[in-house]
């Protein structure tokens, strides 16, 4: 059933701004104060939108860093590519590490290495990315641990070796 009194107060420009704020239709209908998808449904075909804006992100969010890195060094311009994934980007804000590298990291209490990421290229995100990939994370984090020892002074001092 189609909300008629909500629906009236809603233009194409709040609807897109709720979508492309929103992650899921659910989340769009709360923000709206829909409680249908039946009136969502209706609202996407009365303002013509063609294809759902929230699939159009999922589509982007599902890619690998690399595919992103290639559909980016493609001929399409950002905004094509905006208009593609319904998204908001520009060449500063470009998130291309993958999340599950990110969390690893982050795991390990690293977060400290995404400080700058928003300000450097994509080229250098790419760089960073795989020199993390390269990084063992799980056995530098155990090798930190071991000189963590509690209860046993480690000796770190370290003093050049004697020549006889």
């Amino acid at each position: 059933m189609i909300e008629k009194e909500v629906i009236k107060h809603i233009t194409p420009e709040i609807f897109l701004e709720a979508i492309r704020s929103s992650s899921t239709k659910k989340e769009v209908c709360n923000k709206l104060g829909i409680k249908s998808t039946s009136t969502y449904n209706y609202l996407k075909l009365k303002f013509k939108i063609d294809e759902d804006p929230v699939r159009k992100r999922e589509k982007w969010e599902n890619l690998s860093s690399e595919e992103k890195f290639e559909l980016l060094d493609s001929e399409k311009s950002f905004d094509e590519i905006k208009d593609e994934f319904n998204i908001e980007i520009t060449e500063r804000s470009i998130k291309m590490i993958s999340q599950d590298l990110k969390n690893k990291f982050i795991a390990a209490g690293q977060e400290h290495v995404f400080k700058y990421e928003n300000e450097i290229s994509s080229e250098q995100q790419k760089s960073l990315e795989n020199q993390m990939e390269n990084i063992d994370i799980d056995l530098v984090t155990k090798l930190y641990k071991q000189t963590q020892i509690k209860g046993d002074k480690v000796d770190l001092n370290i003093s050049p070796v004697k020549c006889s």
